[in-house]
């Protein structure tokens, strides 16, 4: 019986997730997870709906106020988004 190399368990599900193209959904959910923090609590309770399609953060927002407040800021939103997954995984977003 031939020895086979050992590996990191780490490194193997970093293959996996890179070879099944896995990677690009879990930066999406971990993105969708971080919005309240990055957003703060007040916003994330009036954000009733959020996914991701096409590299677009989808955001349904109750508060007209709260709406037009994000869309001015919405490039810094999006910067720190990906500081907090620590990769770009959108575009855009778009606030509705």
């Amino acid at each position: 019986m031939q020895r086979q190399e050992v590996k990191l368990i780490g490194s193997v599900l970093q293959e996996l997730l890179q070879e099944e193209r896995f990677s690009q959904k879990l930066n999406e959910t971990r993105l969708i997870a971080s919005w309240g923090k990055v957003v703060g609590e007040t916003v994330g309770a009036y954000t009733e709906k959020i996914y991701v399609k096409n590299k677009i953060l989808y955001v349904k927002i109750t508060l007209p106020a709260v709406k037009s407040d994000l869309m001015m800021q919405m490039e810094e939103i999006k910067q720190k988004l990906h500081q907090e997954v620590g990769c770009e995984v959108i575009d855009e977003i778009h606030i509705y």
